[in-house]
């Protein structure tokens, strides 16, 4: 038998707050300060997910090559791997679900990038 799941605001607030509550600030840190080390070097950031996790990777770059474009007047070299639907699709149906990232970042990636 399946667990009812009682939404409501308190419940949803409650929730980010646990999950808000339990990161590891310092790992946070850590991963910001890669991503920043790779852009100051010139290295591509390419990110992925699958579900709302693949609209939040895309909303990332999206920003980012906004907003650090128009803050440093450098070039972002950042990619949404899940935001290309012709690629994502001609991997699954002619490779297997397996490949929809992967094998994108076999053409695009080079050792020095970054995948988040």
């Amino acid at each position: 038998m399946s667990k009812e799941i009682k939404f409501n605001p308190k419940n949803y607030h409650d929730t980010h707050r646990e999950i808000i509550n339990s990161l590891d600030l310092q790992k946070v840190t850590e991963c910001i300060n890669a991503s920043k080390n790779k852009f100051n070097n010139e290295h591509q950031i390419f990110t992925c997910g699958n579900g709302g996790s693949a609209h939040t990777a895309n909303h990332m770059i999206t920003d980012w090559n906004k907003m650090i474009t128009l803050a440093t007047g450098k070039l972002f070299r950042g990619y949404p791997l899940a935001a290309n639907t012709g690629i994502i699709t001609a991997y699954a149906n002619d490779l297997s679900y397996d490949d929809v990232f992967s094998g994108q970042l076999k053409s695009l990636m080079n050792s020095d990038d970054i995948l988040i």
